[in-house]
């Protein structure tokens, strides 16, 4: 038995979230893409590689032999996320997840690693979940999924994405989905607001979205207090929620809120506030204008998480066969919120 070795290829890498867990987990990174200009400019700033600044769909439509250990990546997940006028016929949805299959085909590698907002699994009853996994199941995988809280892997933040993990069918693969390492039971309390801002600078005036706070945004408590986890940080600026230091918002109705004070008290995180909150490093750079850096962030993976990804990945047992007959085992000392999987794929869960 031995565990994934080789070089990793990042998909829609991002400013790179994903890609630094996977690094700090011993990973080495050889190869990168994203359409995105800042985003490649903020991945090749801090990762040591220049991505690959085009479309996925224009990468996969080389001949070229591609020859990975693993494969990583998190689509643009739009699709399945919770945004009015989606529909399951926009074929816009799933473009990304075929791609990014696309991919995984041409590459064979023993493993990948695909990351999504937990919409995968409930929006329209969770088709695109099911097309993943007949995609990788069609291209020689067995592969399982699961579900985790950012806040339970040190991250300042309430945060669910959902993880597909997939071993190539000519290995016997056992993988442990990660273990909580914050939160109850695991002797550790949550890391707060607080804890992720204390050695964060004051702002600068051009450092914070200064949009007003319409019906939209007033549609749902948008501040928690420092001794408390954040919301979710998004990718759009307007949507950022309050810095604790802002009065509270009051109850107005079932879903209405409004300012308890005047407006000029008020104020979102800054974007470099955003970023500790993700679990980025200080210093950590991002390239562009307020709105774009803002929407790196927002999208990032947070790479506390992604490291513990990687490392359950990194002890993963995997015994090579000769023939396509291999079984991956799941193991699971915490029941996620979800937890399946396709193709032989045999799941242990200790807590009922």
């Amino acid at each position: 038995m031995r565990g994934i070795r080789g070089d990793v290829a990042s998909l829609f890498c991002g400013a790179g979230g994903l890609d630094l867990g996977f690094a700090r987990a011993g990973f080495e990174i050889s190869y990168a893409v994203d359409r995105d200009p800042l985003a490649c400019e903020t991945y090749a700033a801090n990762m040591g590689l220049a991505p690959d600044c085009r479309d996925i769909a224009e990468v996969n439509r080389e001949s070229k032999r591609l020859e990975y250990g693993m494969v990583i990546g998190g689509p643009p997940c739009q699709g399945v996320s919770n945004f009015r006028g989606r529909s399951r016929r926009d074929p816009s949805a799933k473009v990304g997840f075929a791609e990014f299959f696309k991919f995984v085909r041409r590459a064979q590698p023993i493993c990948f690693v695909m990351e999504n907002v937990r919409g995968l699994a409930t929006m329209y009853g969770g088709a695109y979940l099911r097309f993943c996994l007949r995609e990788a199941v069609r291209f020689g995988y067995n592969a399982a999924f699961f579900t985790l809280n950012a806040a339970r892997f040190g991250v300042a933040q309430s945060r669910t994405r959902i993880f597909l993990v997939g071993f190539r069918r000519d290995v016997d693969a056992r993988f442990s989905v990660p273990s909580p390492t914050f939160g109850p039971g695991t002797g550790r309390p949550y890391r707060t607001i607080r804890d992720a801002l204390s050695c964060v600078e004051a702002p600068g005036a051009g450092d914070v979205c200064r949009e007003g706070f319409g019906p939209v945004y007033l549609s749902r408590n948008r501040r928690r207090g420092w001794e408390e986890l954040s919301w979710v940080i998004p990718a759009s600026c307007k949507d950022v929620p309050l810095h604790p230091d802002s009065p509270p918002l009051m109850k107005a109705g079932p879903r209405s809120w409004k300012l308890s004070a005047p407006a000029s008290r008020y104020r979102r995180f800054s974007w470099q506030e955003c970023a500790a909150l993700q679990g980025f490093p200080r210093g950590y750079e991002f390239v562009g204008g307020l709105r774009a850096k803002y929407r790196l962030i927002g999208n990032a993976v947070p790479p506390p998480l992604a490291e513990a990804v990687a490392q359950s990945v990194r002890r993963a047992k995997v015994t090579m066969l000769k023939t396509p007959d291999g079984v991956l085992e799941v193991d699971a000392a915490v029941k996620p919120w979800t937890l399946g999987g396709a193709g032989a794929v045999r799941i242990r869960c200790s807590q009922a």
